[in-house]
Formats: structure tokens, sequence, C-alpha cells
């Protein structure tokens, strides 16, 4: 009977250890995904806002007068709401 119990609770001592073990492979995996995603959009963010600038500067080279000026006010408005985007992670 003794050893019955000490037969059980050894295996639910295995069994603790490898959740425990799986567990902490999981968080890793977790934070390591987390980690890639942060850079993926840090690198995203840098070149949505290069190509805004190009774009704002481009026309305002091609497209002169007040519908020129609406359109690169236009951008920067959007420029800037993904930098508030940004920021907000």
């Amino acid at each position: 009977m003794l050893e019955g119990f000490l037969v059980g609770l050894k295996k639910r001592a295995e069994k603790s250890i490898i959740q425990g073990t799986l567990a902490n492979a999981m968080t890793s995996k977790i934070v390591q995904n987390q980690r890639k995603t942060e850079k993926n959009i840090e690198v995203e963010c840098s070149t949505i806002k290069e190509k805004m600038n190009d774009v704002s500067v481009n026309l305002g080279e091609a497209v002169k007068g007040q519908f020129g000026d609406k359109v690169r006010k236009s951008i920067e408005i959007q420029s800037e709401k993904i930098n508030e985007l940004h920021e907000k992670r």
C-alpha cells in the first residue's frame, strides 16, 4: 500500500517537472516572439516614415500651389498619426 502511494507520488512529481519545463520553454518562446515582433514593427515604422517623407518631398516638387500644400499637409498628418501609434506601443 505504501509502495503504491510512493509510485503515484513519484509519477505526479515527474508530471509536475515536465509541465514546469514545458511552461518555461513556452514562456521563453513567447518572449522571443514578442521581441522579434517589436523589432519588426520598429523597422516597418521607420520604413513607412521614410517613404512618406520621400512622397512628401516628391509631391512638393511635382505639385505646386494650394493643392500641393493640402497634399503635403495630409501626408504630415498621417505621418504624425503613425508616430503616435508607434509611441503608444
